[in-house]
């Protein structure tokens, strides 16, 4: 099935092929709880993370659309509990945005009803930023906007 999650999977699995690193999608069940959709484990950089994907149709993102009311107080609950590094990943229309969790947490704890556009824009992913990611380096200066 070529979903945005299993191409997502593919093109991380890609700019990564350099390093010691696991890449997984998680598929949905009902049977099973899913926490996050990709995992990846990077021994080389001793970097764990998770990332939510989410396909956006429209311009805007909006935190009660794409969100279930529970969703975002359990994302951050899993990445205190295992230490990974959360990540919402964003696919609209062509491109493919990867923005920190902490940003989008931030954002929807100072009142914000959506992801602004200016955000989304600014965090398309790119083979150097995967790396950046995997690395360690922080986006947060991506979002300021939100100061």
């Amino acid at each position: 099935m070529n979903t945005f999650e299993t191409k997502l999977t593919t093109i991380l699995k890609q700019y990564g092929r350099n390093y010691d690193m696991l890449c997984q999608r998680n598929i949905q069940s009902r049977f099973v709880t899913q926490y996050a959709d990709i995992l990846i484990d990077c021994g080389t950089t001793k970097k764990y993370i998770a990332i939510e994907c989410k396909r956006v149709q429209t311009n805007n993102f909006y935190f009660k659309r794409y969100f279930h009311e529970t969703q975002l107080q359990t994302l951050f609950d899993y990445f205190i509990r295992t230490g990974r590094s959360g990540f919402v990943s964003i696919k609209l229309k062509k491109t493919i945005s990867i923005i920190p969790w902490s940003a989008v947490l931030m954002m929807h704890l100072l009142g914000f009803s959506e992801i602004p556009m200016s955000v989304i824009e600014a965090n398309i992913l790119t083979q150097t930023k995967f790396i950046d990611i995997i690395h360690g380096v922080d986006y947060l200066s991506n979002c300021e906007c939100l100061y």
